[in-house]
Order: structure tokens, then C-alpha cells, then sequence
């Protein structure tokens, strides 16, 4: 019931800081390199929004180059710049002489940040065909529910964020017409409506949809099972996104309430079945479109292939699915899948798992997806390695040393590095308390960034092979502290 009451919109309290990072959600870089957009979720309410920021990833690589023997030592291993202080601010860690912990004040940039409902969670960004500047930022937010997008419009050394008409002023809480809650009415005439417990996003930007997967819950004491959305993000220059189709049920008769990750093998292929992992039970769906031919965006008046007859369909079937459970009968709980897009080869990322006394510890599991005498992939267990408490994402990431798994675990404050081939973990990386989402640089793929949590920062990761520092914070964006604003 607190929940309830604290999630409403456009009531009175204390608005958000523009400047901090607090509790941060989901993160990701934006396509020129030079920012990085933060979602703060405002998990313990102290604010009436969250917030979207954008923080300068230029000044902050330009600190850490500085940083050198006359860059003081910070005073105390809990030492946060003061409220008072000045903004642009890095000391060396008391602990660690190698991390620069830094005040995220110094790098966000105030005047472009946004607010969204709370609970906020992962972000993915649509650069716009044929224009570098226009980007949008996809928000999954779980108070409401809803998809929130944000106009980003990027320059040299200049960034605007923007969910509201002009006339709203800085800083303004994003309206509805930035957030998709419903669609158009079902054939039944039903509404159509985004389903709640949004979490895992997949954009395949060359068929112009987002994918949205959910999470299950509890209604009056009964498990609700919920699947995936899709949303039309065709031509974002020329129009809004849309929610396009729902899928209740991803993962029919297996147990499962909901989807904690999605993946694809081939993106931009409609025909490409798009695999699901279930929540609480160890099953994999096969997610198959019901009209492959009719899912490319349609063409636009006056170009080649316009077709005034065409009409889209985005819906999605569940179709095979596969039980990737290596130790036992009483199955697991999936956070992630990987596919090798070269060879019939995938890894699927299981949390621990306890029930009637028989534990599963959180492992990794390659699977071999060779095909069988039908044609059909094997999906076979090949080998598992354990890895660290709390999984809840795994990328495939080349650093420089060649393909790697990058595992990140929330319970014990570590992202594992594992070799894909020889199901060895390679590094253990320590990157502080709660660390819920991460992203690699794409222009630089030897550095990556950390949303932590529990520490309300972001931490900056060397990944360089043979550099000193390599599999460690070489950074920190914001002081690591346990509430959303220093004392």
C-alpha cells in the first residue's frame, strides 16, 4: 500500500536533484560516446520523480589522464564531497590509490535532465537513419507502468534531453504523451494495454521494434504470469513509437510467471525466432512472429516499393521451448542468453535457486544448439561454471583479449569475466556495493561503465589487456554513499 500511495503522478513533495545520480537503474551510452545516459530510479521514494541524466563522459576521461602523485589523497575511506563544496572535485581513494572517486556533480549536465515516474529501470537508445544529432531514449518505468521516451538531440560538447512540449521549462516531468501505457483496441475491442512489470529491452532498430519483456507478480494472493510487448519504432524522425502488440503468456505450460532477458541471434530478420528466459523456472522460449513477411517497417509514400495495401503485423506466437536446467529437477531462475552469432552455441545465465532443500548454485551454462536430424537446434547442456551471487545481466564483450562473457552480480558487488570456450573465469572484478546494470564504450570497447546502486555512483572499468590497472575501478562518478544526497 506504501508503494501504491508513492508512485502517483504530479503530486506534491520534493523534486529531484538535477546534478546527482542516485540509485541509478539502468545506464547506456550514447552512440557519439560523449555521454552517458543514467536512470535514477528514486527506489526509496525520497523524491516525487525519478530522473534521467546525462553525464560528460569527455571531462571525466580528462580527469582521470590528470590524475597524477599531486592529486589528493581523499581524507577518510568515507569521505563525499560536501553539499557546499565545489562541483568539480576528484580525489585519489583512501583504499585504493588507483580509483579517482570524483563528484558526479562535476560531469552531469543539469540543465538536460529530465523527469520520469519512479521505479525507473533499463534505457536503450534509437539513433535516428540519416540524422546524427536526434537520438531517443527508451525508459521502462514500473510505477505506472509504462515505455517513456526522450527526444536527446547531441552536439559537439552539448546535449538537450526533452519529454514535454518547449513551453514546460528545464527539468520538466516527462507528459503522456512521451509515456506508452496502451494501444490500440484488441480484435475483441478489449484495450489494449502495456502490461505491468516492465524490465528487459531488445531493440532491433533494422525491423523497427523494441521488445519488452515482464516480469510476473501477485494479484490477491495469485500468481500472475505475464510475457512480452511490442512497441513500433519505425521512422523515428517521422513519427511517435507505438505499443504495437502484447503477448500475455511468453512461456505457456511451463511454470514460468515472466521474461527476464531477450536475445536474438540475427537481428533484422523477421524470420529469426527471439528467445525469451523464463522467471523461476529453467525454461527458454522460442518467440516467433505470426507473419514473418509483414514485419518490416512499411515503405513511405513516394519512395521504391511503396505498397498503399500494406499492413503491418508485429504479433508474436510462443512457440518451442527448451528446459536448459543442468542440476535437478526443481529448476532455476534465468537472468540471461547469450547467442554466438558464427557457430551453433549459446550460454544461459542461472541465478541460484533453493527449493525443498536442494540449492543450485548461480551458474553458467553453454548450451550446444547444433541442429538435430529434424533440423531443430539441440539445446543441450555442455558444461557449467559457477559464478558469483545475484547474477541478473550477461553481455558477450571483446575487450582486446577476444570474446568474453561479462557476468555482473548485484548480491556480492563483482562482475565476473568467464572465456567462452573454456568455461573459466578469467577475472573477478570488484566494483563496489549493488552494482544492477553495465555498459562498454563504443568507441572505446577497453572501457566500460557500472551503475552502482547501492552506492548511488557509476563506476569507470579499465578492460585494456596488459595495462596495470586492467579488470579494475579505475573510477568513480559520484562518491560511493547509501543515500541518494550527501549530509
Amino acid at each position: 500500500m506504501f508503494a501504491g500511495a508513492g508512485c502517483g503522478f504530479g503530486e506534491s513533495g520534493i523534486s529531484p536533484p538535477a546534478d546527482r545520480i542516485f540509485f541509478p537503474a539502468g545506464i547506456a551510452v550514447d552512440p557519439g560516446g560523449q555521454w552517458l545516459y543514467v536512470v535514477n530510479s528514486n527506489s526509496d521514494l525520497r523524491y516525487n520523480a525519478g530522473t534521467v541524466v546525462a553525464v560528460n563522459l569527455v571531462e571525466a576521461a580528462k580527469d582521470r589522464a590528470a590524475q597524477g602523485p599531486s592529486t589528493p589523497r581523499c581524507p577518510n575511506s568515507v569521505f563525499v564531497q560536501p553539499e557546499s563544496g565545489a562541483s568539480r572535485f576528484c580525489c585519489r581513494d583512501f583504499v585504493d590509490g588507483n580509483i579517482l572517486d570524483c563528484d558526479d556533480r562535476g560531469y552531469v549536465n543539469s540543465a538536460a535532465t529530465v523527469r520520469i515516474g519512479s521505479f525507473g529501470g533499463g534505457i536503450v537508445v534509437q539513433p535516428f537513419a540519416g540524422n546524427q544529432t536526434q537520438r531517443r531514449l527508451f525508459v521502462v518505468v514500473r510505477a505506472e507502468p509504462s515505455v517513456t521516451f526522450v527526444n536527446a538531440t547531441v552536439t559537439p560538447g552539448a546535449i538537450s534531453m526533452n519529454c514535454t512540449t518547449p513551453a514546460a521549462g528545464g527539468n520538466a516531468f516527462c507528459t503522456d504523451d512521451f509515456r506508452i501505457k496502451s494501444g490500440p483496441p484488441l480484435a475483441d475491442g478489449t484495450p489494449m494495454m502495456l502490461q505491468e512489470e516492465p524490465h528487459p529491452m531488445l531493440l532491433d532498430n533494422d525491423l523497427g521494434v523494441l521488445y519488452v519483456g515482464h516480469l510476473g507478480g501477485v494479484d490477491r494472493g495469485k500468481l500472475v504470469t505475464r510475457g512480452v510487448s511490442v512497441i513500433d519504432v519505425c521512422y523515428p524522425d517521422m513519427q511517435l513509437p507505438r505499443l504495437a502488440s502484447i503477448l500475455d503468456d511468453a512461456l505457456p505450460r511451463t511454470g514460468a510467471i515472466g521474461v527476464t532477458a531477450l536475445t536474438t541471434r540475427r537481428p533484422g530478420q523477421a524470420d529469426e525466432p527471439l528467445l525469451a528466459t523464463a522467471e523461476l523456472t529453467s525454461d527458454v522460449a522460442e518467440l516467433v512472429f505470426s507473419d514473418p513477411s509483414h514485419v518490416p517497417c512499411p515503405r513511405q509514400p513516394g519512395t521504391p516499393g511503396y505498397d498503399p495495401e500494406y499492413r503491418r503485423n508485429v504479433n508474436l506466437s510462443a512457440g518451442r521451448h527448451f528446459a536448459s536446467s543442468a542440476f535437478g529437477t526443481h529448476g532455476a531462475d534465468l537472468r540471461g542468453l547469450v547467442l554466438d552469432p558464427d557457430i551453433d552455441r549459446g550460454w544461459v545465465l542461472h541465478r541460484q535457486f533453493a527449493v525443498r532443500g536442494e540449492y543450485n548454485p548461480p551458474s553458467l551454462v553453454a548450451i550446444d544448439r547444433s541442429p538435430d536430424e529434424r533440423g531443430l537446434p539441440l539445446n543441450a547442456p555442455i558444461g557449467v561454471v559457477q559464478v558469483c551471487n545475484g547474477p541478473n545481466r550477461m553481455v558477450r564483450h571483446d575487450a582486446g583479449r577476444g570474446p568474453r562473457l561479462f557476468v555482473n552480480c548485484f548480491e556480492n558487488g563483482q562482475i565476473y569475466v568467464v572465456d567462452p570456450d573454456q568455461l573459466t573465469v578469467d577475472a573477478i572484478v570488484e566494483v563496489g556495493t549493488g552494482p544492477i546494470d553495465f555498459v562498454f564504450a563504443e568507441d572505446d570497447p577497453a572501457v566500460a561503465y557500472v551503475a552502482g546502486f547501492a552506492n548511488n555512483n557509476v563506476s569507470v572499468l579499465d578492460l585494456k589487456p596488459g595495462s596495470p590497472t586492467e579488470y579494475r575501478v579505475v573510477q568513480r562518478i559520484g562518491f560511493p554513499r547509501p543515500t541518494a544526497v550527501p549530509k
